[in-house]
């Protein structure tokens, strides 16, 4: 019979131990299980029970997730943390069997079952209920965001032309209100005569009072040489119902009541009160997003005499799109009682390089 030699036998012998620490410290490291009402077995540590479902962290597919409903009971061999839907909170490890659960703490032992588990979580982190507040305080939280445009163009030759149009806005905003506050210059020359020469700037504040609902105020101010108008003053306050609050979507819909006050280069003024009207839209994509505004202004003395602004325009992202962005579009202006001499429809078309900074 022929010998094994010894040192083959040791050697041999070192790496059998070795793959059993290792199966066994692969064991200890994902330790627990989870038995589903089937009758299958899912080895590995507990993450979490959080929205219905049971976070697993396996050594053969990392992190999965199991529905708590199909779950029949757990087990862990490290201390973990379990709310149940009582509304106690219990630290220890857990002894699965049927559809029970043992939970072994300090203060003595507890049963329960899988389905009164509301939230499990590890030892040191937050716990669901910690985080919702966390994050609540975060979105109650203001911050500023600003964005600055410009657009200039020019020709010379037959005839000589530039136009020059600069816009700012500052917008301070929480999950609890909004306000914003915009600027924009807007001049222009064709053969020494004057194309444009306006200026707009207005406050615009949203308390929200519910998901859905808010109450507005605004305040806009205008000049326009172009119009022969010295000022034009829009106030104007009402409710908010928001349609759409998606990620990539929102929609806002405006009515309240407004005041319109104009005064004109000739000593003419006009005063009237009346409605305000509003569409508010803006829809992402992975390419860029897009901006809708619609006000609607009618006269309560008489309807017939209303201004309406449209704005609609598309922003590109310049480079990474964190800073420069490039916006395209098109506003219409109309009155329907100008002065003598003037068009009812102002439209413009516009490309604009935005700068969003926070």
């Amino acid at each position: 019979m022929k010998h094994i030699p010894l040192n083959f036998l040791r050697s041999n012998a070192t790496l059998l131990m070795l793959f059993l620490l290792a199966v066994a410290s692969s064991k200890f490291a994902f330790g627990g299980t989870v038995q589903t009402k089937d009758g299958s077995f899912i080895s590995g540590k507990i993450l979490s029970i959080e929205e219905g479902a049971i976070k697993i962290e396996t050594s053969f597919a990392g992190t999965i997730e199991v529905k708590q409903s199909d779950v029949s009971n757990f087990s862990t061999e490290d201390t973990i943390n379990l709310s149940t839907s009582d509304g106690n909170t219990l630290v220890g490890t857990v002894e699965g069997s049927g559809d029970e659960l043992l939970v072994s703490t300090e203060g003595g032992s507890f049963e329960t079952r899988t389905d009164q588990i509301s939230h499990a979580w590890q030892p040191g982190q937050d716990s669901p209920a910690d985080r919702a507040l966390k994050a609540q305080a975060d979105a109650s939280k203001r911050s500023w965001k600003y964005n600055a445009s410009v657009d200039i163009s020019g020709k010379s030759g037959n005839s000589d032309r530039s136009a020059m149009r600069i816009g700012a806005s500052a917008t301070l905003q929480s999950s609890e209100d909004r306000l914003r506050f915009y600027l924009g210059i807007d001049k222009g020359k064709e053969n020494d005569s004057t194309t444009a020469d306006e200026i707009k700037g207005g406050i615009d504040y949203s308390a929200f009072f519910s998901d859905t609902f808010s109450w507005y105020a605004r305040t806009e101010l205008e000049t326009d040489d172009i119009e022969l108008l010295d000022l034009r003053s829009t106030t104007a306050f009402g409710i908010g119902k928001h349609v759409l609050q998606e990620d990539d979507q929102s929609l806002e819909v405006r009515g309240g009541l407004a005041y319109r006050f104009e005064s004109f280069q000739d000593g003419s003024e006009v005063e009237s009160p009346g409605l305000d009207l509003s569409l508010i839209h803006s829809k992402d994509f992975t390419w860029g997003s897009l901006n809708n505004l619609l006000n609607y202004n009618p006269s309560f003395e008489d309807f017939g005499n209303f201004r309406v602004y449209h704005e609609s325009s598309l922003d590109l992202p310049v480079g990474t799109g964190e800073f420069w962005t490039l916006r395209v579009g098109l506003s219409n202006d109309y009155n329907s009682e100008p002065l003598p001499g003037l068009k009812e429809m102002d439209t413009t078309y516009f490309t604009r390089l935005l700068l969003k900074w926070k």
